[in-house]
């Protein structure tokens, strides 16, 4: 079984009231953030890279580079390098940027399958 699924994209980004306040995240990594989780829907992830990230959302490719540590180093994103198509994926990916609690909820899915 293949969890991949296309749907509609959401009207609004969304961003956690936690990470909305948040004093460590710089404002700008919080509104990639709520970029990410718009383009991702409800799979959970996209496969964009910096450069396509950069010019969505008119920042530079290092703005997106610290941006993406900084979600990561925190538990708001997770990336995954090079994966194989199979039960998560439809095809294989250079570069899966997840949404933490969606990676979760999707590995916990992936061993009960």
């Amino acid at each position: 079984m293949n969890l991949y699924y296309e749907d509609k994209e959401p009207e609004y980004l969304s961003i956690p009231t936690e990470l909305a306040l948040s004093k460590e995240i710089d404002d700008a990594y919080k509104f990639l953030y709520g970029y990410i989780k718009y383009k991702a829907g409800s799979r959970g992830f996209i496969c964009y890279e910096n450069d396509r990230l950069a010019s969505s959302i008119n920042k530079t490719t290092r703005a997106i580079e610290r941006a993406l540590k900084a979600l990561q180093e925190n538990e708001w994103i997770h990336i995954e390098r090079h994966v194989k198509k199979g039960k998560l994926y439809d095809k294989y990916y250079h570069r899966v940027i997840w949404i933490y609690s969606d990676y979760l909820l999707a590995k916990e899915q992936e061993k009960n399958l």
